[in-house]
């Protein structure tokens, strides 16, 4: 029996082991397949614009993730518990979370990505703004419904989700290089980025419908519904910021305004009444 036992263990934790390898090898085939095709059609120069949207990308991503990391543990922890809802409840405090957390510097970092730049680099490549603004919106439309992958992982069905989800990233590379194979400009490459991440975003919720029977109409009322509000202020708020001000420091009143009127309507549109007690508790805990 114990025999028996221990190879159900290693069988399982292989085939987990063997699926998150494969996703993960996914990504890096997709990043690295868009810098080999940046790089035959346009050389290097291209090519280390695209690099420094990548760096832009983990930087600002750690944010979101931070908070993905910090939730998974309750999430496998009540999928453990046999509590589906509770697992299914945290999913989407995961997915709003990490998707507001990330839009309040990535929008107005999108907005003002020429200023940060050229702070930054002095002499900054051509094409690297277009780069770095189509990575940051990709990476907010990842983040929308990022907690069932953390659902999906609690569950352990692995195999059919990696396969759909992670094997469309790695289309970019093929319709990316026939954009500009027929002639189409570079922008096209980061387009058809956008548009399969927003693809498997949506496609994520059908999927884990399938598997774990999750409510879609609830999980867009909590999450999509509740993450409006604060994003279309924030993208307002920058717009009328590059609009109205031409100071060289403008940048600094841009991230400040985002930030504030971003914070305000996440308070008021965003939590839950529940929500809002918790943090009004944690923040009494902290001054006693």
């Amino acid at each position: 029996k114990v025999k028996e036992l221990n190879k159900e263990h290693i069988k399982g934790l292989s085939n987990f082991a063997g699926w998150t390898v494969y996703s993960t090898g996914c990504v890096i085939a997709r990043n690295q397949g868009i810098s080999v095709v940046l790089n035959l059609f346009y050389g290097t120069l291209a090519n280390s614009a695209y690099g420094i949207s990548q760096q832009v990308s983990g930087a600002v991503q750690f944010l979101s993730t931070s908070i993905l990391n910090a939730m998974n543990p309750q999430i496998m922890k009540a999928e453990g518990a046999g509590e589906r809802q509770k697992m299914l409840h945290l999913c989407e405090l995961a997915s709003k979370y990490s998707f507001l957390l990330l839009s309040l510097v990535a929008i107005p970092l999108v907005v003002e990505m020429d200023t940060i730049l050229r702070i930054w680099l002095g002499d900054v490549p051509e094409h690297a703004v277009m780069f770095c603004r189509f990575i940051l919106i990709a990476a907010m439309c990842d983040q929308i419904s990022i907690g069932l992958t953390s659902a999906n992982q609690a569950i352990g069905e692995l195999r059919t989700y990696n396969i759909i989800f992670y094997t469309l990233k790695i289309f970019v590379v093929i319709i990316g290089w026939g954009c500009l194979k027929f002639g189409l400009p570079i922008s096209s490459i980061m387009w058809s980025y956008v548009i399969i991440e927003m693809l498997t975003s949506v496609l994520r919720l059908p999927l884990m419908k399938h598997i774990a029977d999750i409510d879609i109409s609830s999980f867009c009322k909590n999450v999509f519904l509740r993450i409006a509000v604060p994003c279309l202020s924030m993208i307002i708020v920058c717009y009328l910021s590059i609009t109205f001000i031409s100071l060289s420091w403008r940048a600094i009143i841009t991230f400040a305004f985002a930030a504030s009127i971003g914070m305000l309507t996440i308070w008021a549109f965003a939590l839950s009444d529940k929500e809002k007690q918790h943090i009004k508790t944690w923040f009494t805990n902290i001054r006693k």
